[in-house]
């Protein structure tokens, strides 16, 4: 029997859209952003062809899936946040 997880935890999306592949896993658990969702790396290679428009346009999808889903998200600040 394959468990299917309770919680979710998203740690520093720094700007990338990884955190969509939880979207499967949507009313089926508790899904907790850590922060840290813009000051990307740029000079990281996984965040390459990431602009500032693309950051900013991640972030407000991000917010857009917590008013969607407000009783099962969580949006907590991280450092870079602040």
């Amino acid at each position: 029997m394959i468990m299917k997880p309770k919680v979710i935890v998203v740690p520093d999306v720094h700007g990338r859209t990884f955190w969509k592949d939880i979207l499967p896993h949507v009313g089926k658990s508790r899904i907790i952003f850590l922060g840290d969702y813009l000051d990307p790396y740029y000079d990281d290679a996984i965040v390459f062809n990431m602009t500032q428009e693309s950051v900013i346009q991640n972030f407000e999808e991000i917010i857009v899936f917590k008013r969607t889903h407000a009783d099962s998200v969580t949006l907590l600040l991280g450092n870079h946040d602040c």
